[in-house]
């Protein structure tokens, strides 16, 4: 298993958010929390995790599970998840997760970043972090790779209105109409 943090960070405001009082149930907030803060979890805010591991950790049954991603996924926008793939992403993680940057956080980034086999959810966390205002050298740094990966794959035109399905590392060479000569099939990260 990956070295995983010992701790952390959780957005206070979540909890006084009007979305979260007056709307999330109670298995909303608990799946968010453990979302962000279970040992599975990559400074990427996209992670391999299957369904059945988290209704085990959570004690939740896998209905309650599946009802409160739906709510999560399709009513708030805050997660995505691949049943392809068995990924979690975290739509809104960089507005809280990265408290600093610099050198080790890009190694993080790169490496974990080339891990991604569903690369709709690279899109979904570039798209939601895009209107998050925030000048962190962190930010910035991720944001660019995240765009520079999906212009060079032409994702933005590819994928457009087809946010349902999966785009995996596999699956990519349907992405790319040049790829038959391109030797280098990982991520540019």
């Amino acid at each position: 298993m990956a070295a995983t943090a010992l701790s952390r960070p959780v957005p206070t405001d979540f909890w006084i958010k009007p979305d979260v009082n007056e709307e999330y149930t109670l298995d909303d907030k608990l799946l968010y929390v453990y979302l962000i803060t279970n040992q599975h979890f990559q400074q990427l805010g996209i992670y391999k995790l299957t369904k059945r591991m988290m209704s085990v950790e959570l004690g939740m049954d896998l209905d309650r599970l599946n009802a409160s991603f739906e709510r999560l996924q399709n009513k708030f926008k805050a997660v995505k998840y691949s049943d392809k793939t068995s990924e979690v992403a975290i739509l809104d993680y960089y507005k809280f997760g990265i408290l600093k940057g610099g050198k080790p956080f890009e190694s993080c980034f790169d490496n974990l970043g080339k891990k991604v086999e569903d690369l709709s959810l690279l899109k979904d966390i570039y798209m939601a972090s895009k209107s998050i205002i925030d000048d962190r050298d962190a930010f910035d740094f991720a944001i660019g790779k995240i765009e520079k990966f999906l212009d060079s794959k032409d994702m933005f035109v590819a994928n457009e209105g087809n946010g349902d399905e999966a785009q995996t590392v596999n699956d990519k060479k349907s992405v790319c109409e040049d790829d038959e000569d391109d030797d280098d099939d990982e991520l540019p990260f």
